[in-house]
Order: structure tokens, then C-alpha cells, then sequence
């Protein structure tokens, strides 16, 4: 049996521009600024709860995703990501990591050189990888097994046969996405810049909400620049796209915080116009209640604050500093995005795969 479980962002925009066309105004009650937003960062939704929510009968692979209610899991986040890492691990099949010198990669790597079986592990990464974090490339990752990639396609030296691990879902727990567009007003999907966010604080989107139209995208994104014919599906995983933070208790912990309000969000110092300021209300007011990070200004006042992107993820910069020698070099350093070194093309039609169309085994 075929099912159709990632697609590009371009397949999902001409079906909803004809159903439109069509009359078939199927997403317009309670999605449509999540739509407008998404026709913008080419973001295709799959609602993880609705299979057929968006047009498209699509399937959904293990939806880790707990309600948003406090549950008590362990308190340290990194013995809930080393728990994960153990599981995946326990199959005996040899592991490829993504690494791109980033935070969220680098904390992956500390983990598993500690719980993969030796020479099982192996790096994939890019020459911008070893420029992001030349120190632990120096120190560790060159002399593990690595394969390099020189033309900026990481994603094509995934093995099918391989477990394939990623990191790239933390960013999304921890708030946000970089890179977006300070101009366009419908971009509060994208919480995180740099240093700040344009979007005041009493008018952002809970994390969790966004999970439920992105998390599956975003946890098969490197299917994009996959070379193979097909994707292996084994239970309820994809062996080509794992991450250790794709995780019912590490999701768990996420909620848990967002409950409570302690992760800190990026500041907002960027003066807004009257204008300016009540276009944002407007779109927070198509939000749903459950949807929305505060339900009033004051609200806003008690979640705490973070001076720049790298300073919300605490926890992985403490670990980092933690297992390595120079514990500067992921404390100051700024945020990158991988897919500027490992896969520019991820988002445009030059890789191969416009469809991933996988066999179910």
C-alpha cells in the first residue's frame, strides 16, 4: 500500500487555490489567518488530528502531540531526551545524525555519542557545519564516522536502510522559526528573530497550537532533498526523519513550561504605531482562544523574557557547556539556520522530490 505522508508546499497551494475557485471554502471558519500566513512562508498544514482538515487525505505518522494539560513528567529535559535516544538506539541499526553546529544538533550529538553502540554512529554534515562550530569538529566529530557534503545537499546523503536523526523540530518547541519577515503582519507563526520579535507578547501564538497544523511537516522536512525511491515506514515511524525531541514526554515537558510559564519568549523593543499595533489584535482575534499564548494584556506581564534566541534554550546551552571544553562557543554564538549551508534549495523545486510517496513495509 502508497500513502501519501509529506508533500511540497506548491502541491497543497494549487489544490487549495482550486478547490477554492470551486466554492469549497472548506477552511475558512477557524484556519484562514493560519492559511494566509502559511501561503507566505510556504509552510503546507497537516492538521494533526484531521486527516482530511486541509483538502488532502493525508496520513499522519506517530502523533507524539499530548493535550495541552500539565502532566508530570521528569523535570530535566536532557534525561528525557537521553531516555528518547536510548529507545532509538535499542533497534541495532546504525545511525546518521544531521549536524550543523548548531545548538539544537550539537546537544543531539553530546547525547548520542554516549548511548549509540561504538561505530554505529555516524555524522553527516556540511563544510558550514564545520565553520558554525569548528571547535567540536576539531575535538570530536572528525573523528567519529562522517561524510561531508561540499555542494550544500545534506540531505542527499541520507541512507534509506539508516536511522536518520535531526534536530530540526526544537526550534518550533522552544517558540518559534527563524527567519521571518518583520513587514508582513499574518508572519506570528514565526515568534522568533534574532534578537527580539516585532510581534508584541499579548498577541503571539501558543507553541503548542502551531504543532497541530506544522509538527508533521516540520518533522519530515529533509524528505525534501531525499534521493530515493522510496521512504521506509516502520511501525509508526520514518527511520529517514527522527528527532530525539519528537517525543510524547519531551513534548510533555514543553507543555508542561508553557503551562506554567517559564520558558521565556523573545522580547518585544521594536515601537509599534497605533496602526501597526491593532493590525496585530486583528489577527490575534481570529486566533482561537486555546490557540492564543495570553489571554489578556496582563497576562503578557508574567511570562518572562529573553534577550536573544540562543538565551531560550537554557537547558541545551547549559548541557553543551557542560560536555565540552570551550564553554563559550555555543553560549554567544547567534543563530543560524542550517538549510544556509546544508540544503538552500529545501523550500524550491530544484531537488528531486516533489511528492514522497513511501511504501509501507
Amino acid at each position: 500500500m502508497k500513502s501519501l505522508i509529506w508533500y511540497r508546499s506548491k502541491l497543497f497551494w494549487a489544490i487549495d487555490e482550486k478547490l477554492s475557485s470551486l466554492g469549497y471554502n472548506y477552511h475558512k471558519e477557524n484556519s484562514s489567518c493560519f492559511l494566509e500566513n502559511m501561503s507566505i512562508t510556504r509552510v503546507a498544514p497537516i492538521h494533526m488530528n484531521q486527516s482530511d482538515f486541509f483538502g488532502l487525505n493525508t496520513k499522519v505518522i506517530n502523533n507524539n502531540i499530548p493535550p495541552y494539560k500539565e502532566v508530570k513528567v521528569d523535570n530535566d529535559l536532557i534525561s528525557l531526551l537521553e531516555k528518547k535516544a536510548i529507545q532509538v538506539c535499542s533497534t541495532g541499526i546504525p545511525i546518521d545524525l544531521l549536524w550543523s553546529g548548531g545548538i539544537d544538533s550539537t546537544a543531539t550529538l553530546l547525547i548520542l555519542k554516549d548511548v549509540v553502540e561504538k561505530d554505529k554512529l555516524n555524522v553527516i554534515l556540511s563544510t558550514g557545519s564545520i565553520e558554525e562550530y569548528p571547535k567540536l569538529y576539531e575535538d570530536l566529530v572528525k573523528y567519529l564516522p562522517h561524510r561531508i557534503s561540499h555542494d550544500k545537499n545534506i540531505r542527499s546523503l541520507i541512507k534509506k536502510d539508516y536511522i536518520t536523526i535531526n534536530a530540526n523540530v526544537a526550534d518550533s518547541l522552544y517558540g518559534g522559526f527563524l527567519g521571518h519577515d518583520n513587514g508582513a503582519v499574518y508572519m506570528f507563526l514565526d515568534n522568533a528573530g534574532e534578537t527580539h520579535s516585532t510581534i508584541p507578547v499579548e498577541f503571539r501564538v501558543l507553541p503548542w497550537y502551531k504543532f497541530m497544523y506544522t509538527w508533521q511537516q516540520q518533522n519530515f522536512q529533509h524528505l525534501a532533498g531525499y534521493v530515493h525511491d522510496e521512504v521506509v515506514i516502520e511501525d509508526d515511524y520514518v527511520p529517514s526523519c527522527v528527532s530525539l525531541f519528537d517525543d510524547t514526554d519531551v513534548l510533555q515537558w514543553f507543555v508542561n513550561k508553557y503551562i506554567r510559564k517559564e520558558l521565556p519568549v523573545l522580547r518585544n523593543d521594536h515601537e509599534l504605531n497605533k496602526t501597526e499595533y491593532n493590525e496585530f489584535r486583528k489577527v490575534w482575534e481570529k486566533i482561537p482562544i486555546e490557540g492564543r499564548l495570553c489571554q489578556d494584556i496582563e497576562d503578557a506581564k508574567n511570562i518572562p523574557r529573553a534577550n536573544s534566541y540562543t538565551e531560550m534554550k537554557i537547558e541545551l546551552r547549559d548541557y553543551i557547556a557542560k560536555e565540552t571544553v570551550n564553554k563559550k562557543t555555543q553560549k554567544g554564538k547567534l543563530k543560524v539556520a542550517p538549510n544556509i549551508h546544508g540544503q538552500p534549495d529545501r523550500n524550491n523545486n530544484s531537488c528531486k522530490i516533489l511528492l514522497s510517496v513511501v511504501m509501507v513495509l
